[in-house]
């Protein structure tokens, strides 16, 4: 990777609890990185050398350390039955504690389900080790854990080497007449468009193009330009906007004037030991409730008037990725890596129902507008539709090829989009008597995982934001795409248009929140 020989990775693992982890990690991390010196303890050390001044040397030149924690990180004991980490010269506490003494980047990583750590359990010299958000890496997701570890890291390593924006920049512009080329070039063939079924012919030119964004208006940063923005949402009203960001915390916009208000933190409110990213952002529809749901297991409800915590909603098992309120305002839907979606009363904070079906953890939720219809899309290559009143199960799509990030209603609710990690958007038709059926082939151009869709309040316009850094719109009708927004230096999560349609917002791993108009 370019840029990325200015610092290193350094691996601190216990061998009784994450060797094999650290192994194929240092594979990984070789092969994407190959710039980027991987430290290892039992390969990278020579006969003769003092281990702890190798250690040393090598955390003080690394850029980030990953320290994975097992089940037995804090709990081994040595061979006289002394716990190993309240030994001064045990090596993973030196490694650690070097690294966080000296301001290195340090990534804590849960393995196989391992319990965050607490600070009573610590030297005091670990403590802070407590109050940096973790990542987890499990065997039964491992590609998806290590690939999410892998982004991180590049981004670490891209800002310590500070790429220069004046050479993406200069890039850019040289590259923009072999993309404009490019793209008519894709439109001439699959990208681009949907794939129509075998024997189905070409559709029809669309009579008009749908207006919608063409331009950047604005730029919002969030005080690091490698702090993951993982959700945007608008108020009601359009005058708010609210990200979700990977420090924990949430900040409310002025969407007219691009000012930040507020920022909304857990530690604001109350003392928590451990607290996650925030990866879900919902207002509820007549605005006097903002709902954040992230990697602490948690939703937090919020006036978005005033920055006061209303109440935590608690249950969830794993970490909650996705978060919708019922077109009435009388149900919340939480989706949850558990496997299971939770619905509440957001006006008392009671648990209404769990639903279960999916085989793996859920990415998304979203309300049909007449309520009658929730959608969930889930890391099992499905989407389930439920009646919320009874939280009975009414049909399983089936069509992607990967994980599904994201569902979202069209504002008739006629039409589903579901956007997943084989790169694609699927277009479902529920309109009656339809249940589901898909409305042509998939929406087929992005080069990257599809994190995000979302329909334009006129139902006229679906934008989709991709790993590959873009957000594509694209016309629902015809399948045709429209236009590719790029500006974002990174993987865009979340995308989001204002309720009167003329802003679209996009936010990502750059750190950055852009408003189209």
């Amino acid at each position: 990777m370019t840029g990325a020989s200015s610092g290193g990775i350094f691996l601190s693992y216990r061998r009784e609890d994450a060797a094999p982890y650290a192994r194929l990690l240092q594979y990984q991390l070789s092969g994407r990185f190959p710039d980027a010196r991987v430290f290892m303890d039992l390969d990278s050390i020579e006969a003769g050398l003092d281990f702890a001044e190798v250690i040393r040397d090598a955390v003080d030149s690394c850029a980030v350390l990953v320290a994975l924690i097992g089940r037995q990180w804090a709990t081994v004991a040595d061979e006289e039955g002394r716990r190993r980490l309240d030994d001064p010269d045990d090596y993973v506490r030196f490694e650690v504690q070097t690294a966080l003494k000296r301001g290195v980047r340090v990534i804590p990583v849960l393995v196989d389900n391992a319990r965050p750590l607490r600070q009573q359990h610590l030297p005091a010299e670990l403590h802070k080790l407590t109050r940096l958000n973790a990542l987890e890496l499990s065997y039964g997701r491992y590609q998806y854990d290590s690939d999410r570890l892998l982004d991180l890291i590049q981004r670490v390593l891209a800002g310590m080497g500070d790429l220069a924006e004046a050479g993406r920049s200069a890039q850019g512009e040289d590259d923009r007449p072999a993309r404009t080329e490019d793209e008519r070039q894709a439109r001439a063939h699959h990208p681009g468009q949907a794939a129509n079924p075998p024997g189905r012919p070409p559709d029809p030119p669309p009579a008009e193009v749908p207006s919608g964004p063409q331009a950047l208006a604005a730029t919002l940063t969030h005080g690091s330009r490698w702090l993951t923005v993982h959700a945007v949402a608008f108020s009601p009203d359009g005058h708010l906007l609210a990200t979700g960001l990977e420090d924990a915390g949430t900040q409310l916009w002025d969407s007219t004037t691009g000012h930040q208000l507020r920022t909304l933190h857990p530690d604001a409110t109350f003392w928590s030991e451990m607290t996650g990213p925030v990866h879900a952002v919902a207002f509820s529809p007549d605005g006097r409730l903002l709902a954040t749901a992230g990697g602490d297991e948690t939703v937090r409800l919020w006036d978005p008037a005033t920055g006061q915590h209303r109440r935590t909603l608690t249950g969830h098992a794993r970490g909650i990725w996705g978060a919708a309120f019922s077109a009435d305002g009388r149900l919340l839907a939480t989706a949850s890596e558990d496997k299971t979606v939770r619905l509440w009363d957001p006006a008392t904070g009671q648990h209404r129902r769990t639903l279960t079906g999916h085989a793996r953890g859920i990415w998304s939720v979203a309300f049909s507008p007449d309520g009658r219809l929730l959608a969930t899309a889930s890391e099992d290559k499905t989407v389930r539709l439920w009646d919320p009143a009874t939280g009975q199960h009414e049909r399983t799509l089936v069509g992607h090829a990967g994980p599904v990030n994201a569902v979202a209603f069209s504002p008739d609710g006629r039409l589903l989009a579901t956007a997943s990690d084989d790169k694609t958007v699927r277009l479902w038709d529920l309109a009656a008597g339809q249940r589901g059926r898909t409305l042509m082939g998939p929406l087929m151009g992005h080069t990257g995982w599809v994190r995000s869709v979302a329909f334009s309040p006129d139902g006229r316009l679906l934008a989709s934001a991709s790993d590959d850094k873009t957000v594509w719109l694209w016309d629902p009708a015809t399948g045709q795409h429209r236009r590719t927004l790029t500006g974002h230096a990174g993987p865009v999560r979340s995308v989001a248009f204002s309720p009167d349609g003329r802003l679209l917002a996009s936010a990502g791993d750059d750190g950055t929140v852009r408003l189209w108009r």
